[in-house]
């Protein structure tokens, strides 16, 4: 069994699935932050639509894929911030971290702890920037 999850998994990650056009097109918009609705109008399609089409495609909703990238984008400005800042100083100062919510598309400070802890169990304090992640959607 193990070894049929290896050659499943060994073979997506060779070749990666590919988004048809206008999934495409959805995502780099919920990648931008663009709001579910707005997203699936710019298609000219219902949110039930591209909640379908892009759920299918890329494994999540379009509320949660947004969602993700959100703090992805959190998560390596959170780690650029600091290689700043340690270069400029030699030290590893704690990031800004209202000012990088309000930048990545965060409502207000406390909606980026909440998105934080629920989404990787730790707090903005506790965490410690590293290197940007690869995800598995394209999204350039």
């Amino acid at each position: 069994m193990l070894r049929a999850v290896e050659t499943v998994l060994l073979e997506r990650a060779a070749h990666p699935p590919v988004l048809d056009l206008a999934t495409g097109r959805a995502v780099a918009a919920l990648n931008a932050g663009t709001p579910v609705a707005a997203a699936a109008e710019a298609l000219g399609w219902t949110p039930r639509r591209l909640a379908r089409t892009v759920t299918a495609q890329v494994g999540l909703s379009p509320k949660r894929f947004g969602r993700v990238r959100r703090f992805q984008r959190l998560l390596a400005a959170a780690g650029d911030a600091a290689a700043g800042d340690a270069a400029a100083s030699g030290a590893r100062p704690e990031p800004d971290w209202a000012r990088l919510a309000a930048e990545t598309g965060y409502y207000d400070q406390t909606h980026m702890i909440n998105d934080f802890r629920a989404l990787s169990g730790l707090t903005p304090g506790t965490y410690r920037p590293r290197a940007r992640m690869r995800n598995h959607v394209r999204h350039d």
